[in-house]
């Protein structure tokens, strides 16, 4: 147990209300010390963007941050508003939108003393050469990639090598740049300060994920937990991994493990039964649903919720076109089962006629043992793959 007293004094006041803004109020939100580090790093980028000039205001922006608050206190969506106007200069608005939420201090200037000045500048001064190297300098002992420079012998740093790959390939402007929550600082902050620096405006748009966890601890090689693509693929197959992460926001940690992968695959075999019944009358009304999730910051589980409500009523052509936005058009597939296992069905039915239930069981297990189920309908069978 952790206290709000603890909390608070771990943390502070305003990253315990950012954590809390990153999540829908209706769903749950896990607190650990890495959510919390997440929720300080983004207070912190909102902070400074008082440090900077002030673009030209535009009220208009005002109405993108209602409408959030508006659609069920959307407040994710709403920090996400925050965070675009505080990476154009839009510091009227963002002052205003963090006095919503009580956060006003973050747009408040405090005058230092000065022997904290002098203490702050020499930090400031050991953090850049930790964390803002333009150019290492090469290590002959454990670096054999390097190029002469008129820095001397050495290679870009981890930030520039990624501004510079990005403008090679996109441009000097370009629209999406993802990433871990992880690499917001320093490695994106860095990425934006040198671009700009050059003039270049760089991302428009940053899409930061949530980490992928072990029950709760996140997947890296230096902890040991690691399981690769292949391993999970091999283990569960491509269609489930496609519906575990659709179950998890985006933006948010998602827990791997033989529990959630299990749930998966169990949501997975729901929709693939939905196309073993009988269609209901077809209704396109449906649709917006569906759509109006993935543009509500793409909220894959709202849209998964869609599906299976779609499923449960018989709505197989959209169920059917839901799917292959997301790469599962294979499970409205029918497969044909070959002639053995047809075979054996053919022989279940004429011994559950014959009332030869021993029989009958029997044969069902072979099925189930090939992988077939066969499922009793009033106008015959049908052979589902399990």
């Amino acid at each position: 147990v952790e206290t709000i007293r603890d909390a608070l004094d771990n943390w502070g006041r305003e990253a315990i209300l950012v954590f809390f803004l990153t999540a829908s109020w209706r769903k749950p939100i896990d607190y650990s010390e890495e959510t919390m580090t997440q929720a300080a790093a983004r207070l912190e980028t909102l902070r400074n963007a008082f440090t900077r000039e002030a673009a030209e205001h535009e009220e208009s922006g005002w109405q993108a941050f209602a409408a959030a608050l508006d659609d069920d206190f959307d407040t994710p969506a709403a920090l996400a508003v925050l965070h675009d106007w505080a990476s154009r200069g839009q510091l009227e608005l963002l002052r205003r939108g963090l006095a919503v939420f009580g956060l006003e201090s973050l747009a408040e200037r405090t005058e230092a003393p000065a022997e904290v000045v002098v203490l702050a500048e020499r930090r400031l001064q050991a953090r850049a050469e930790r964390d803002f190297a333009l150019w290492k300098a090469n290590k002959p002992a454990t670096e054999d990639t390097w190029w002469e420079s008129p820095l001397g012998r050495g290679r870009p740093g981890w930030h520039i090598e990624c501004s510079a790959m990005a403008e090679e390939i996109y441009g000097p402007a370009f629209e999406i740049h993802g990433g871990g929550l992880d690499l917001v600082f320093p490695h994106h902050e860095n990425e934006v300060a040198q671009s700009r620096a050059l003039g270049h405006p760089f991302a428009q748009i940053w899409a930061h994920n949530g980490m992928l966890q072990f029950t709760g601890e996140k997947m890296s090689k230096s902890s040991g937990k690691v399981e690769t693509i292949r391993d999970a693929i091999d283990t569960w197959g491509r269609e489930t991994i496609l519906v575990f992460f659709l179950g998890g926001h985006w933006r948010k940690p998602i827990d791997y493990s033989p529990e959630t992968m299990a749930q998966a695959a169990a949501r997975l075999e729901t929709l693939r039964n939905a196309f073993t019944r009988e269609p209901a009358a077809h209704d396109e009304s449906g649709w917006p649903a569906f759509a109006d999730a993935l543009d509500d910051d793409f909220d894959t589980p709202a849209a998964l919720a869609v599906l299976h409500e779609w499923g449960s009523r018989g709505q197989l052509e959209l169920l059917r076109r839901g799917l292959a936005v997301f790469g599962l058009g294979s499970l409205a597939e029918r497969a044909e089962a070959p002639a053995e296992i047809v075979e054996l069905a053919e022989r279940r039915l004429r011994a559950r006629a014959e009332r030869d239930f021993e029989t009958s069981d029997r044969l069902r297990d072979e099925l189930a043992g090939a992988g077939w189920e066969m499922r009793d309908g009033s106008e015959g069978y049908d052979l589902v793959r399990i």
